[in-house]
């Protein structure tokens, strides 16, 4: 079993049930199969910058009393 489809919500009762419960699961696998692969083609994407942002330099704003 899938992580998606541990984590998929129990069939409804009913007839059929566990089918929409399988598509939901695969639903899930796709979503995080194309989420990975973001992450692999523009690492960027996901994590952000991984270098903090640099921050000019500026003059102290002075008193005028």
């Amino acid at each position: 079993m899938t992580r998606a489809a541990r984590r998929a919500p129990p069939p409804a009762a009913g007839a059929g049930a566990g089918a929409d419960s399988e598509q939901y699961a695969a639903s899930l696998e796709k979503a995080a199969t194309a989420l990975k692969q973001n992450a692999v083609d523009d690492p960027m994407s996901i994590t952000g910058p991984t270098e903090a942002a640099s921050v000019p330099d500026v003059e102290p704003i002075s008193d005028p009393s």
